[in-house]
Order: structure tokens, then sequence, then C-alpha cells
């Protein structure tokens, strides 16, 4: 009202028609209408604006990545997919909030995809694929909406790639040229590297032939963290490409053959190999060796059968007194079952390192000492087992050599050993392991010593426990462990 007054105060005495000054009033208002209105529509139109942005962004997932269906099948034809640009996509989901919110935080959850080939199945209205069948493939660069894998009540607008298509080929890299990184493992004491070698005698790459082309070398890579102390096969390894300056190929749209490769690892190993010869009947002396002693070298898998000792003569020999004998590596490793097949793999190791597959020995008698022979019967081995296993000694008989001086005091006997063998940590099966044979009460003795004692084959089975029993299993302590 004051607009008013002091409007019409503006028009006294001047002899202005009333109705001018109605129309000048009516003017002003509908102006001051109109720029109300137009500011309501504008904040309006911008909260609207901030909702959808803020709606949008809390309803996208970034980067999704885009597979491509139907290479397989395109390789055959002798093309393949060379590229995909872009290689991800962000998407805005539009649906259910509690689905959008499973999407959001697990992605697994959805997929995009191109699809080489139209699909056997019916199609919908704008399914998309680059070609209907294997005749209607020709090289060149399509662009091609992407099938989106969303939960049901969940959509998205539509995405578009562009995918090239090229002539394909194929390398072959025999497997002495596939390199190999494996990582994070160590050797165990006495144990070294024998070889390394692929299961597989080649490796096929195809792809498009640029890529194809691009490729210099192959290598397999794992991270395996173990001790090793026999020989291994690691399974499973894929294959990377590289090119010339050793920069990993994008592998999506190779094809490998085979898909994973498996590198075997043998584990050569050494050995302290004892010599010994078999005395006439009713020869109680001992013989001197020299040398008495070996340290052999070769694959773990023939090494373990070894006994820890050797004879070089036989029954048959009348007198080793003066005899030279000539040993080799060949006849030591056909000693044992199987071991012919690794005869070539066995050396002699010299201190300073250098291997000899030849060593001649010379035996003479040591009239100063006596050697007796000792069967420790099964129930004199003490046996540390796993909790719930229960052993059984299988080398029966076993005998251990002692030599020592007769001083009158009688001669050694069961009461003078301590026998034990150490199985904590096997799972059942039979082992030959080599035993610990220690000497007691030896003070009516003089030089007195174990000079041989051989490797003991022993079974481990899993207890059996009746229903209701208890009872907890035992294990005898080795001598100083309580």
């Amino acid at each position: 009202m004051s607009e008013s007054v002091d409007l019409r105060a503006g028009f006294k005495g001047e002899g202005v028609d009333e109705s001018v000054v109605q129309d000048a009033l009516t003017v002003k208002r509908k102006r001051f209408s109109i720029s109300l209105l137009v500011s309501i529509l504008l904040s309006l139109i911008g909260a609207i604006a901030l909702w959808l942005y803020v709606v949008a962004g809390n309803n996208t997932v970034e980067a999704v990545s885009v597979t491509v269906f139907g290479n397989e099948r395109l390789m055959g034809s002798n093309y393949s997919v060379s590229d995909v640009s872009p290689k991800s996509v962000d998407i805005v989901l539009r649906g259910k909030s509690e689905e959008i919110k499973q999407i959001l935080n697990d992605k697994s959850l959805i997929s995009l995809r191109v699809n080489i080939f139209k699909s056997s199945q019916v199609l919908e209205d704008g399914d998309c694929f680059i070609f209907e069948n294997e005749s209607k493939i020709k090289p060149g660069e399509y662009t091609v909406d992407l099938e989106a894998i969303l939960p049901e009540g969940v959509t998205c607008a539509s995405k578009s790639v562009k995918v090239s298509i090229s002539e394909s080929s194929s390398k072959t890299f025999d497997a002495s040229q596939i390199r190999h990184s494996i990582s994070n493992y160590s050797f165990a004491a006495d144990c070294s590297l024998g070889s390394i070698f692929f299961e597989q005698n080649s490796l096929t790459v195809s792809g498009d032939v640029k890529t194809v082309n691009s490729i210099a070398s192959v290598s397999v890579i794992s991270n395996w963290s173990k001790e090793i102390s026999g020989d291994v096969t690691i399974n499973g390894l894929v294959p990377v490409a590289y090119d010339k300056e050793g920069d990993e190929i994008d592998s999506r749209f190779l094809r490998f053959e085979p898909e994973m490769l498996q590198l075997n690892i043998s584990v050569t190993k050494k050995k302290t190999l004892s010599f010994y010869v078999t005395p006439p009947v009713n020869d109680t002396m001992v013989y001197t060796l020299s040398p008495s002693e070996v340290t052999v070298s070769g694959p773990v898998k023939l090494i373990e059968k070894l006994n820890g000792s050797y004879c070089l003569n036989d029954e048959q020999t009348a007198d080793p007194i003066g005899s030279m004998f000539t040993v080799t590596t060949e006849q030591i490793a056909k000693s044992v079952e199987g071991g012919a097949a690794f005869a070539n793999e066995l050396h002699f190791v010299s201190i300073d390192g250098k291997v000899y597959d030849e060593l001649a020995v010379r035996v003479s008698r040591n009239e100063g000492k006596k050697i007796e022979y000792l069967t420790i019967p099964a129930s004199m081995w003490n046996v540390l087992t796993a909790e719930g296993m229960d052993y059984e000694i299988l080398t029966q008989p076993y005998t251990v050599e002692l030599t020592y001086v007769d001083n009158g005091y009688g001669v050694p006997s069961l009461q003078n050993l301590l026998c034990f063998v150490d199985l904590r940590g096997r799972a059942e099966g039979e082992y030959v392991v080599s035993p610990k044979v220690a000497l007691i009460g030896t003070s009516g003795f003089k030089d007195l010593q174990i000079v041989r004692a051989p490797m003991l084959d022993v079974r481990l089975t899993r207890r059996t426990v009746e229903p209701g029993d208890t009872t907890e299993p035992t294990v005898t302590p080795t001598a100083g462990e309580e």
C-alpha cells in the first residue's frame, strides 16, 4: 500500500487521470511476479541438476572391464581381435537401490561384453554383435554396443566400444626357449639344483599378426615359497609374452597352447659313502681301507636309496688283504634297485669340488683291532612319531658293525647301544631313513666305534581309535630329550 500512496503522491496536483495511475500499478505488479517466478524456476532447476549429479555419482561403477566373447571362434577362421578401445568403461546404474548397493560393493555381479558373433539364442531388440556368422567376417574396425549382464531390476545406459579385427598368425617356441622365473625358494642342506625343464616340448602362441610378430620371448613366473629337498613339479604356470624391449604384451587376445605349463625341478644331493669288506669266515680282525669313504653326488631319487656304506667284495672272496679294488659310480648306482637308470648322473666329488667316476681303494689288515656285528631287534628301537601314528620296523634283521681294541674285557653287546629314529611330521607310508645308533657304557672298551649303520626301512600307519578310547598316544623321547 505504501507504494500506491507514494505513486499517487507523485501525481497530485498535476491533473493526471486516475486510470493511468492504475495501469502503471498493474504493470509494476506483473513485472514483480514474473521476476519472482523466474527465480523460483531457476532454483528448482539447479536443485534438480544437483540431485541428478549426486544420484548419478552415487550409482556409478568405474572402470568395468570389457570382455570379448567369440574370439576363439574367430581364430578358427584365421582372424583375431587385435584391440578393444576403451578396455574398460564407467556405467551409471538405475533401478532398485538395494541391488545397486550390492553391485557397488561387488563389481563381479556385473559384466560388460562384446559379442563377436550373433547368438544362437532368440535375440531381443537391441542385442548387438559384429558378425552374423563366419562367412561375414571381414577385417576392420567396428563400433559395437556392449551387452550388459546385470542383476534383475537394474539397468544402465548403452555403451559402445571400437573393436579391431585382423588376420591371425601363430608362433611356436621350443621348450628350451621358454624362460622361467621361479623365486623365493631355497635348497635343503647338501641339496642343489640338478636341472630344470618343462614337461611340455613346445608352446604355440596365436593371435593377430601384428601382436604375434612383436613377441620376442615367452616366460613363466611363479613366487614359490618352499625349501626344496627332493624333486619338485610345479603345475599351473601361466605363460606371459614379451616384446624385444622386455615389456609385457597384452595377452587378452592371445591363445597359448597349452594354456598352462608344468615345470620339473630335479635335485642333486651329496652323501658320504663309507667302504667296507666282507672278511673271510671266522676272521674277526679289522681291515683298514684307504680311502675309507667318499662323497657321492647325484639325483636325490638315487642318493636316498643308497645305503650309507658300500661293500667292495663278496662272500666268495677268500682274503681281501693287500687287494686293490677299483670302484666306479656305475657299480654303486647299480647296487640299488632301479639305480642303473641314473648311473650316468652319479659322480664322486673331491674336497675341492672336482668330480670323477672311478676310485681305487687299497685294503690292509689292522692287527690291533677286532670287529663285531650286532643285530638289533625291533623292540630296541625308540621311535618318535606324529600323534596318532604307529610304526613298524621293516628292516629285519638290522645289523651294525663295530670295531674295538681287545683288552680282555669281553666284546661289545646290545647293552652298549641306544637306537632311535625321528619320524615326526611324516604321513602314512613307507620310508627309508637314516637311524641314529649311539654308544653307551663304553668305559670298558678301547677305541670302540660304529663303522657301519645301514639305512632303516620303516612303515607308518595311522592308529585306529576305538569308540570311547581316550588314551593319549605315547612318544618315546630321544637321548637328552625330556
